[in-house]
């Protein structure tokens, strides 16, 4: 498991011939799936527990859950794979809008933002839980 603010990969499938990416992004903790976000058992419909999954946010501003895609560090991906396989990025499910509480920590966890939110993210991510 990767800490909050971590760099990640997000990806979508991958084999010996080539691997799907969603893209890089930003791990931001395991949050609450809304209600409508497509996963791995199906759409998550009003009245069915929103579990808390690990939640990215790609550079592209996408939104991408942990039962979405394989997810690890930049660094940890970039080790176990081979280079020279062919990598395509594909688009992300289009997921709801995240609650105001957790759109602000995600944005806090973008690049150049993380450091000077770190501490106060994870006091509010304290309260709520």
């Amino acid at each position: 498991m990767s800490e909050v603010g971590y760099r990640v990969i997000a990806v979508k499938s991958s084999n010996a011939h080539r691997t799907e990416l969603f893209g890089y992004g930003v791990y931001v903790g395991d949050l609450r799936i809304p209600t409508g976000t497509v996963t791995c058992l199906g759409k998550l419909e009003p009245g069915e527990p929103n579990f808390r999954n690990p939640c990215i946010i790609l550079d592209s501003g996408a939104i991408v859950w942990g039962t979405q895609c394989w997810w690890s560090t930049r660094e940890e991906w970039e080790r176990k794979i081979d280079p020279t396989r062919p990598n395509e990025t594909v688009d992300p499910p289009e997921n709801p809008v995240l609650c105001d509480h957790d759109l602000l920590c995600a944005v806090a966890y973008l690049p150049g933002n993380r450091d000077r939110w770190r501490a106060r993210i994870r006091e509010m991510a304290a309260v709520v839980s």
